[in-house]
């Protein structure tokens, strides 16, 4: 079961709902996620499993959410507790040791660039 979360920073920046992680018929293979061009600012919503995640608008890389250079707290308890939002990967996907994790700190806003913009859990979804 997946979770629906949004993005809403001070600055007015507000994302659409989020349908995070996967549903029941995917949940193995797909894991959507919030990432970010640090190019060109444009907010995205992506397959964090996908082999190759580019910027649609520029073509630079994208970063997602979990990496902590888009933290204000790089320190931050990232426990299942803590975390807006939390996805254990498939054991075989070795990837940020097979954990997904959007801790309750405040993130780079693409719209004011200024580590302001928060997670919130708006519900669930499969």
């Amino acid at each position: 079961m997946g979770t629906m979360i949004q993005a809403k920073c001070e600055c007015g920046f507000k994302s659409e709902k989020i349908f995070a992680g996967g549903g029941f018929m995917d949940f193995m293979n797909v894991l959507t996620a919030p990432a970010l061009c640090t190019n060109c600012y444009t907010f995205t919503i992506r397959s964090y499993l996908a082999k190759h995640n580019y910027c649609k608008k520029c073509k630079s890389k994208i970063t997602f959410y979990n990496d902590k250079s888009l933290w204000k707290d790089k320190n931050i308890s990232t426990s299942e507790r803590n975390c807006i939002f939390y996805w254990e990967i498939d054991p075989i996907v070795s990837l940020n040791n097979g954990v997904f994790r959007l801790p309750d700190t405040a993130y780079l806003c693409p719209k004011c660039r200024e580590f302001k913009m928060k997670f919130y859990n708006i519900g669930i979804w499969d």
